[in-house]
């Protein structure tokens, strides 16, 4: 009957050991950090990801507003300093909306933030369609938990 007791008492404190040593040395998975535009008239949004040290994921959808399908006539216009066609970011137009899309560019998230993203369409004269503000995902949340 001892030696029961004592198997088992063994057993579980190595267990608890195993468990301590296993989660002790865990570390934080690091958060890449994220911008979101969100536009009311052309619905939808596009998102901005840091996938390593010098690149940004660009994906998101558009689900009204967009009635031309040549993509070169699309522009998306980051602030004052970045300007490309929905053509260089492999956007498919299917009116009245685009496709769901991703495409890299070179660039920081981090120097996005709080820039304006204005979509426009250049024809025989420029229109702007929609802007929105590109906000940190994570204060975006900080936002609606505070409003709730």
């Amino acid at each position: 009957m001892m030696l029961k007791s004592t198997t088992l008492t063994s057993l579980v404190t190595l267990s608890l050991l195993v468990i301590f040593l296993t989660f002790s040395h865990a570390t934080p998975v690091p958060c890449s950090p994220v911008g979101v535009a969100k536009f009311d008239i052309l619905g939808g949004q596009i998102k901005f990801t840091q996938v390593d040290a010098t690149n940004v994921q660009i994906e998101g959808q558009l689900t009204r507003g967009i009635t031309d399908t040549n993509a070169e006539l699309y522009h998306a216009l980051i602030g004052n300093s970045i300007d490309l066609t929905f053509a260089q970011l492999c956007v498919v137009i299917t009116p009245p909306g685009t496709n769901p899309f991703k495409s890299v560019i070179p660039g920081n998230v981090t120097s996005l933030i709080d820039q304006t993203l204005t979509i426009t369409k250049r024809d025989i004269i420029d229109v702007t369609l929609d802007s929105a503000l590109i906000e940190s995902e994570q204060l975006g949340k900080a936002k609606r938990r505070i409003i709730a």
